[in-house]
């Protein structure tokens, strides 16, 4: 389980910095580009000026997204400064398609476990889950809560 644990760590981290550094980047050239821009608004061309504002409320709007993925990657971060990750029994009962291409293809899928302590269901981040987990077989997971990273420590 030691393992399991790390690599599910190893994971987060990674995606805990690369989310971070993407959040920072985008708000420092936003901010950049909307001082610059508003700088030198006359001395823009007409066309220009249509633009920038649209350009402003797109690289806002960014930020926030991007500001709300990265939430949920803070709190499961302050939350593993004091507690470990949840540890759960569960069946896999199908998956939610987190995204598709647009040949309708399935990109990435989460397969939604029902807890069996609690009768809940939840829907797990787990790395090629369609390629390791077989539907209505129960499985022994670690998770972290926010992000919902996880990973399978034993098939039962």
């Amino acid at each position: 389980m030691a393992e399991v644990e790390k690599e599910l760590l190893n994971r987060f981290y990674q995606e805990y910095w690369i989310f971070l550094v993407l959040f920072i980047f985008i708000v420092i050239v936003s901010i950049a580009l909307i001082i610059f821009c508003f700088m030198r608004f006359k001395k823009m061309p007409s066309a220009l000026r249509i633009i920038t504002p649209i350009t402003s409320v797109v690289l806002v709007t960014l930020c926030c997204f991007f500001g709300m993925i990265f939430s949920n990657y803070y709190s499961d971060y302050c939350y593993l400064k004091n507690d470990s990750p949840i540890t759960i029994e569960g069946t896999v009962i199908g998956y939610s398609i987190a995204s598709s291409s647009d040949d309708l293809t399935v990109t990435k899928s989460w397969p939604i476990i029902n807890i069996s302590e609690t009768d809940e269901e939840i829907s797990l981040n787990i790395i090629k889950a369609e390629e390791k987990l077989v539907i209505d077989e129960v499985y022994v997971f670690i998770y972290i809560p926010n992000t919902k990273i996880a990973e399978i420590i034993e098939h039962k």
